[in-house]
């Protein structure tokens, strides 16, 4: 079932208080508590569904080095602050990748806005050439925030990992 365009928009406009959400490979996600602007518990379902599905194409293109491809992903401000040239350079000089979620941890998304999402989730690392250097996992939380119809990242967070 697909949400009229106009009514994602509004339920994305609109600040949301809920508890952090558990996921395994689906997300449960919880109510808001205000009444007045308390989405239904199917838009909830949605909204994560479709964050879930942004981060798992994150981290699938991180693994494939596809840099250029993640800088689409970019929130606007991430990409006024650097270029896609100098983004893909910098990735490329990271000698840490994700190999895979760590599947003993659930992802947890913590609504700050509807249109803010975290997502809290251990990933392991493996080195990109050394591969006698033994993997490490890494409890990393990353910012989606809702900008030009699609969940987009923080670029220079992405810079920064995984330390």
């Amino acid at each position: 079932m697909q949400i009229p365009l106009l009514l994602l928009l509004l339920l994305l406009s609109l600040p949301l208080t809920s508890n952090p959400l558990h996921a395994g490979s689906s997300p449960v996600c919880h109510e808001a508590q205000e009444t007045l602007t308390r989405p239904t518990q199917s838009e909830i379902d949605y909204t994560c569904q479709q964050v879930q599905s942004a981060f798992e194409e994150l981290i699938r293109l991180w693994k494939e080095e596809d840099y250029f491809q993640i800088y689409d992903w970019g929130k606007q401000q991430s990409q006024q602050e650097v270029s896609r040239q100098e983004f893909a350079s910098r990735m490329v000089e990271l000698d840490w990748i994700p190999r895979q979620l760590v599947a003993e941890q659930p992802i947890t998304l913590s609504f700050r806005f509807r249109s803010l999402i975290y997502v809290q989730v251990t990933l392991e690392f493996a080195h990109k050439t050394k591969v006698s250097i033994a993997p490490f996992q890494k409890q990393q939380t990353f910012l989606l925030i809702w900008e030009n119809q699609q969940w987009r990242f923080d670029l220079i967070h992405l810079l920064r990992s995984p330390f």
